[in-house]
């Protein structure tokens, strides 16, 4: 079974067996995803597979019945980034990724007229930008045009 994670709430936490679980919100409810290890990390808008979800009936500290759902994950779903099967971004899809951080950064901080230097600034918003998108915080630009890639062997710098 497929289900879409809506949020993560907390950090990965250990039951009393030791196994690995963590809290989200999947469906419009509150589910504890466990697993063996920690094998990626889980994100919310991610979607993963799961067996089937368990429901089990216990007293909480206010003595009230409450109901915990359980999932053991069985698997992520692939990134739907431009990525090859390593995990390692492109070459050229880096180099298109910092090219637009870069003309974003330009947009926000243009040197000023009167002869102020903003590149230290610039340079900032374009390392936060890649360090974004290696980490998987963003998703890379669409797939360049043919014509936008330089042919093999040529490197734009």
């Amino acid at each position: 079974m497929q289900i879409k994670i809506e949020e993560v709430l907390g950090d990965v936490k250990q039951n009393k067996d030791g196994q690995s679980y963590l809290n989200v919100k999947a469906q419009g409810k509150y589910l504890n995803l466990s697993f063996p290890d920690n094998p990626f990390p889980i994100n919310a808008g991610d979607t993963v597979e799961i067996e089937e979800i368990r429901e089990s009936k216990y007293r909480g500290r206010d003595g009230k019945e409450k109901l915990s759902r359980w999932a053991t994950l069985a698997k992520k779903q692939p990134e739907k980034q431009a990525e090859s099967s390593t995990g390692k971004i492109s070459f050229w899809s880096y180099m298109d990724a910092m090219k637009i951080a870069h003309g974003v950064a330009m947009d926000l901080e243009p040197d000023d007229p009167n002869g102020g230097d903003r590149s230290q600034a610039r340079a900032a918003l374009v390392d936060t930008a890649m360090i974004a998108l290696t980490t998987h915080r963003i998703d890379l630009p669409p797939e360049p045009d043919e014509e936008s890639v330089p042919p093999s062997g040529d490197v734009p710098f």
